[in-house]
């Protein structure tokens, strides 16, 4: 398990901590019968909840193998060709064979609801420190690794509610009434002991904390076959619970990082989830996966902030067709349906979510020139004045003057150097920046393209 800070004194040590959190808490309720989980900075590990009760085995009494169908219970075995099968999750398919996906061999563990026929009981306060115990009942015993050990469990009280089992590497078989222990109890201890007068087991193996019994050779093959069929199905669990932790996790951090409606510009070319590109397009049904309405700022648009960033249809069309500026020959400047609306429009009754368009729009600090906030304003420039005087010969007409130059009325000839008889040449004058300046279809800076989006949220 990863590390994290506690007591959390920052945002991202909050998110971490949750994050840390969340997922443990995750794999505590849906691991499965195999699952172990890491505690805070190492401190163990906590079984699932299907594991703890795996190993208290707290089975139902099993019921025969119906094939299928599907079992809900996880405590609920089911027999199939004289061996017991218990639920690894739910639903548990039943196909005609048990699927290691689904079912798990089931054997008892050590001490664990072996005796078919009741169990003997002893029980001693210690006066002095003791490792042998004799005992009035006969000590079953099964092998491991050709060592005999008794078949017994061994319970501990050391005084203030502290109650320890003793592992089964830690008992030696004397004889059949007496048995020792590798660490002997000391006085004032109590020592409980339990015997189930079962037949002698042969043992397979430690598997994970559990130590599990076959009751022959069949058997051990088929358990140790089964376990190492569990250890690589949990194997691709885990893998698969990894990714999805993984994008969880993600989720959370882009969630504690961006506000829900504001624009974010980025230059990665690809849509992060739960964004939307700012080019007016509408939103109906699903949109990654999700229907819009599950989104956080479906909601969100419906409070008394979020209608701050909302205008009809009829409202947004008109400022992204609006006109700005008619030149001398008629012709208008305009948005021409190209950006001029940074707002949402949200349709309740249909479902749809109209993005704002801010396509060739750039963001300024407002309150200059009475410039609002989210108010949309066209391009143009400071005002340029220039006059000069021009002339015609013999009364003909002026030519047309064209750009910013124009001429006022009347318009009269006049002498050149004096002489009456002879008028001055007219000149027809043309204003062109290109020839100075780049140009272009709106006024502009050097910039950059980015990809203009709004945060929608992450869905449920």
């Amino acid at each position: 398990m990863g590390k994290s800070t506690y007591p959390a004194t920052n945002n991202q040590e909050a998110v971490d901590l949750n994050i840390l959190n969340a997922n443990a808490f995750h794999m505590v309720l849906n691991g499965d019968v195999t699952t172990d989980v890491p505690t805070y900075e190492g401190n163990g590990t906590i079984p699932s909840v299907a594991k703890a009760l795996h190993t208290m085995a707290a089975y139902k009494a099993p019921i025969p193998w119906e094939e299928g169908v599907s079992e809900a219970d996880i405590l609920q075995p089911r027999t199939f060709a004289d061996n017991i099968f218990v639920p690894i999750r739910v639903p548990a398919v039943m196909d005609s064979i048990p699927s290691d996906l689904y079912w798990k061999l089931y054997f008892p563990t050590v001490g664990e609801s072996l005796n078919d026929t009741g169990e003997n009981y002893f029980r001693e306060v210690l006066e002095e420190t003791k490792s042998t115990f004799v005992v009035p009942f006969d000590i079953k015993t099964y092998l491991v690794s050709g060592v005999e050990r008794p078949q017994v469990t061994v319970f501990v009280h050391k005084g203030n509610d502290v109650v320890e089992k003793v592992d089964v590497a830690e008992l030696t078989y004397v004889d059949k009434n007496t048995f020792t222990l590798l660490n002997p109890a000391t006085a004032g201890n109590i020592v409980e002991i339990y015997s189930t007068t079962i037949a002698t087991f042969t043992i397979v193996g430690a598997i994970r904390d559990d130590v599990y019994l076959a009751k022959d050779a069949v058997h051990a093959d088929r358990l140790v076959a089964e376990q190492a069929s569990i250890d690589a199905q949990a194997a691709r669990d885990a893998a698969a619970q990894a990714s999805a932790d993984a994008q969880d996790a993600r989720d959370v951090a882009i969630a504690a990082k961006y506000d829900v409606g504001e624009f974010y510009f980025f230059r990665h070319p690809i849509l992060k989830p739960g964004f939307a590109p700012l080019n007016g397009g509408l939103i109906s049904g699903a949109y990654q996966g999700k229907d819009i309405t599950v989104y956080p700022i479906w909601e969100y648009l419906q409070t008394a902030d979020g209608q701050l960033l909302l205008k009809t249809e009829a409202e947004w069309q008109a400022m992204t067709t609006a006109i700005w500026h008619t030149n001398a020959d008629g012709t208008t400047v305009g948005w021409d349906g190209i950006g001029g609306a940074p707002y949402y429009v949200q349709d309740l009754g249909a479902g749809t979510l109209r993005m704002p368009d801010v396509r060739g729009m750039y963001a300024e600090a407002a309150g200059f020139d009475s410039l609002g906030v989210g108010e949309g304003r066209g391009d143009h420039v400071r005002r340029m004045l220039g006059s000069f005087i021009g002339y015609d010969t013999n009364g003909d007409s002026p030519q047309t003057w064209a750009g910013p130059f124009y001429r006022t009325e009347p318009y009269a000839s006049a002498p050149v150097g004096g002489s009456a008889s002879v008028n001055a040449i007219e000149i027809p004058t043309i204003f062109d920046t290109a020839r100075v300046v780049p140009v272009g279809p709106a006024f502009a800076p050097r910039r950059w393209g980015a990809l203009a989006c709004a945060y929608l949220g992450q869905p449920a």
